[in-house]
């Protein structure tokens, strides 16, 4: 059995017990966190957080989108909860070549129209280039969610993570509670 306990401003604190096995802590009727199998979740609170790192060195001539094999994948424990992707891809690049990146969910690029999330560009020598991007995601699923980063190049060669220079590309997902 479980309770819900209700501070109310014109009843005072009001418990109810259900069935739900869960317990919620309420101000006026709303809920502001519930304690239940998955521990202790209120709304905005980070529920769990799941990181992929890669530092080998990968190339790309590409001039379609590929995938980068940088990837992770996060379960998420609520329909409500939203999911954060922070990804920092570390590109070295040449003259006159520009790199795209994308990101796929479970197989589908999110960017739907934009076709890109970033574009690294130089029109001069090699350049090493890290460019965060944010991406927030309501999956409204608790089923696994593969977040993928695809890149493609205009021409030449494209370098993730180049040999010689230190450089990592990184994926990170947060789980926040809805």
């Amino acid at each position: 059995m479980a309770v819900t306990i209700n501070a109310d401003t014109s009843n005072g604190l009001v418990m109810t017990p259900d069935t739900s096995g869960e317990i919620q802590l309420q101000a006026n009727g709303v809920t502001k966190a519930t304690i239940g199998s998955n521990g202790l979740s209120s709304t905005g609170h980070v529920l769990q957080v799941v990181n992929a790192t890669n530092t080998a060195q990968i190339t790309t001539t590409s001039t379609s989108y590929i995938t980068t094999g940088i990837s992770a994948s996060i379960t998420p424990s609520s329909t409500s909860s939203k999911i954060i992707v922070s990804c920092v891809p570390n590109g070295v690049y040449s003259t006159q070549i520009a790199i795209w990146f994308t990101l796929y969910k479970n197989g589908v690029d999110v960017s739907g129209s934009l076709n890109e999330l970033v574009q690294l560009y130089s029109s001069s020598g090699n350049v090493l280039s890290s460019v965060p991007f944010i991406y927030y995601d309501s999956p409204n699923s608790t089923s696994t969610q593969t977040y993928t980063l695809y890149w493609k190049v205009s021409s030449s060669t494209g370098y993730l993570n180049y040999a010689g220079v230190s450089g990592e590309t990184t994926i990170m997902l947060q789980e926040v509670a809805g």
